[in-house]
């Protein structure tokens, strides 16, 4: 017989088990229960605080924070005055601004579920084996917290095959009033579902070992057989593991890989050997250093169908990545499936990651939800230093990226090579292959592609209105969209990104890119999907947004209810924002895209970029003059009389380009003259404002420049 309860005697977690009968046996609504929660609070500052909170009581006792020996202190006492005692630790972050006449103070009202105590019990040694934790469930709030008490419960039994789970309500912090005549504000359940499922709480290793042992006595008392253990394993998913499969629970991680039905099929609950039947319906040829690495770490077959799949067949290379576990480089392999005979890698939404035309998704980091690794770059990468060196070196690299990870600026190296390696100069191909992703590779590479990008035809991106309304201003932070794709090269030489690379996700609206200038300098660069979820927000050479920027980022995503599902976005005191003037801004056209009246409105300290050259075509677009009836240039002493007399509406063209020597305005200038719309045609004049800025380097003056030299009939912009 098994009659253990497990209860928390000090801060440093450890679970200990009960000698006092009474708190081991007693209901726990007969005992007193105090929940004592470490609190660190953004709005108050770094140093935080002990708030002690007992069952009935909003209010908390607050004790500063001590020495190592006080605070352990401070749990004893605490212990001293009640029968159960839950610690917990909690960091609470703001959205705290102004917006119009309403002040925003909002918290992060994530969902607690702390344990007071653990009880395990077994009557018989074949008989139903219980385990069970009296919890308490809390959302903090600014002014004090509710806390519930709840039971959540495993019942065991292994040779009826029994597994029932306790449900229990996935507490959310409902706003409405509830609770009777008393009418209390906080917490209720919104929905109940599996303990396993919907509460982050695991059972202690210590414990979750006592239970896996009571089964493994109870499944010899069933069979004859005491089930051999390979694989270490530990929690609430190693218990619920070995109760689907005694004599291999390692078979468990193959679920959602094979699919429910292949699964089923091939592993009965009562079968021995489950790694030959595995075998032979992926393939495999059961080697005996497989199926070793197998009973240490089942991951092994699935690190041997992606190495095989990527090109790598010396065994003895693929024996050097037995020993990861259940991630690449901190990526999940709950992506991985097994599809139509072969592995594949598939995204957020179960796609296969392939090259077809486009990226259909990412894999992100299990322990930083910040980085998107792009598996089909990766592939092409590897199986590039395995065409240009050999066998070895792509498993050296891939083992040295497994092991190491991969970081945002090595998935966005790999990227480029792959949309732009077969463009790039070969030295700079040879220089990867001997370097490998280095931040100086990213940086060359990025350069690299924005120069094959400047042969690329601008084009402008349209927006829906939904995404019009993404433009604001906050504080010295201005916030806008990317109109044509000729700005991402702008965004990426600026700030050591690999931005340009996206013109085609940005043109087919995959990502919207919105950029934050302060003072006229790129500052945050941030993508989002077609559903406005962000997927990146990075300050210049990827480095996460911090201070001032980190908090315009904030505002700003509040602001547009932006879904933020990976941690982009560092927590942050919003406080430094209490004076900045919020502001949405009306979206703003190209100049390309506004009529003359438009541009002619603009006050002339705020011009933007190539206004000059949209105004001459916008002015063209418009009633024409009779040219032909305008005086001769000669009969003007100066260029700038004649033009005054005969191009009134081109005042700000041609006063740019004369006194302020613009290379928009003159390059404007040359256009109307070539044009002979709105000026008479002079293609001499024309080449003479258009020749410096085609010695410059300007395309459009080039282009233009040779057209009239060339005496082409028609004159191409």
């Amino acid at each position: 017989m098994i009659d253990k309860v497990f209860v928390q005697t000090g801060l440093d977690g450890d679970w200990v088990e009960c000698t006092d009968d009474r708190i081991a046996h007693e209901d726990i609504d007969h005992l007193t229960c105090a929940l004592l929660i470490l609190h660190h609070d953004d709005h108050r500052g770094p140093e935080g605080e002990f708030r002690l909170y007992r069952v009935g009581n909003r209010e908390a006792e607050v004790f500063p924070v001590g020495t190592q020996e006080e605070n352990a202190r401070l749990f004893r006492d605490v212990l001293e005055q009640a029968d159960l005692v839950g610690f917990d630790s909690y960091h609470m972050t703001y959205l705290d601004y102004d917006w119009g006449d309403h002040h925003i103070h909002e918290g992060n009202w994530d969902v607690k579920v702390v344990p007071f105590r653990w009880r395990l019990l077994q009557k018989a040694v074949d008989g139903p084996l219980y385990l069970a934790a009296d919890v308490a469930c809390y959302t903090p709030e600014v002014h004090g917290l509710w806390f519930s008490i709840e039971c959540f419960s495993i019942c065991l039994q292994m040779k009826r095959d029994i597994v029932i789970v306790s449900k229990t309500g996935n507490a959310t912090l409902d706003r409405r009033r509830w609770g009777g005549k008393q009418k209390k504000w906080g917490m209720r359940p919104s929905y109940r579902e599996p303990w396993t499922e919907g509460s982050d709480l695991d059972i202690p290793q210590h414990i979750s070992d006592l239970v896996i042992e009571a089964l493994r006595i109870s499944t010899q008392e069933w069979t004859g057989i005491y089930p051999t253990i390979t694989w270490q394993r530990s929690g609430k998913k190693a218990v619920l593991a070995f109760a689907a499969h005694p004599f291999d629970w390692n078979v468990t991680v193959f679920r959602s890989f094979l699919g429910e039905k292949a699964y089923k099929e091939l592993f009965p609950r009562e079968q021995k050997d489950n790694f030959r039947p595995l075998c032979a319906y992926l393939g495999i040829h059961p080697t005996k250093s497989l199926r070793r690495a197998y009973g240490e770490n089942p991951y092994a077959i699935l690190w041997y169908l992606l190495l095989k799949r990527i090109g790598i067949t010396d065994l003895n290379l693929i024996q050097k990545f037995y020993g990861f576990d259940k991630n690449i480089a901190g990526i999940p392999f709950s992506h991985v499936r097994w599809m139509d005979g072969r592995i594949e890698v598939v995204d957020d939404y179960g796609r296969i990651m392939e090259d077809h035309g486009q990226i259909l998704g990412v894999w992100r980091y299990e322990n930083d939800y910040r980085t998107n690794i792009d598996w089909p770059a990766l592939e092409h990468y590897l199986q590039w230093v395995k065409q240009n060196k050999n066998e070895r070196a792509m498993a050296n690299e891939f083992y040295r990226l497994a092991k190491k990870g991969i970081t945002q600026e090595m998935s966005d190296t790999m990227t480029q090579f792959r949309r732009h390696g077969d463009e790039m100069p070969i030295a700079l191909r040879w220089r990867l292959l001997k370097h490998g992703l280095t931040h100086e590779m990213h940086d060359l590479i990025s350069e690299a592609v924005l120069s094959l990008e400047l042969k690329v035809e601008n084009k402008i991106v349209e927006y829906p209105p939904e995404d019009q309304t993404l433009e604001a201003s906050i504080g010295d932070y201005v916030f806008r969209l990317v109109k044509q794709t000729k700005e991402l090269r702008s965004i990426g030489r600026q700030m050591h990104n690999c931005v340009a690379s996206y013109r085609g996700r940005v043109l087919s609206h995959q990502s919207i890119i919105v950029t934050a200038r302060q003072e006229g300098e790129y500052a945050i660069c941030i993508e989002l999907d077609d559903e406005h979820v962000m997927q990146q927000a990075y300050a210049p050479h990827n480095k996460y947004l911090e201070g001032d920027a980190l908090a315009a980022c904030l505002i700003w995503v509040k602001l547009n209810e932006i879904r933020v599902v990976g941690k982009y976005l560092d927590k942050c005191d919003l406080s430094v924002a209490e004076t900045w003037e919020i502001e949405r801004l009306p979206y703003e056209k190209l100049p390309s895209q506004m009529s003359a009246e438009e541009l002619l409105a603009i006050p002339e300290d705020r011009l933007p970029y190539e206004y000059y050259s949209s105004l001459a075509i916008a002015l063209e677009g418009g009633p024409l003059p009779d040219v032909g009836a305008m005086p001769s240039r000669e009969a003007f002493p100066s260029e700038e009389e004649y033009l005054e007399a005969t191009f009134p509406s081109g005042i700000r063209i041609w006063k740019a380009a004369m006194r302020d020597h613009d290379p928009d305005a003159q390059y404007a200038l040359g256009l109307c003259y070539a044009h002979g719309k709105i000026l008479p045609r002079d293609g001499e004049r024309a080449m003479t404002w258009l020749k410096p800025l085609a010695d410059e380097g300007h395309l459009q003056a080039k282009s233009l420049y040779d057209a009239i030299k060339a005496e082409l009939p028609e004159i191409a912009v």
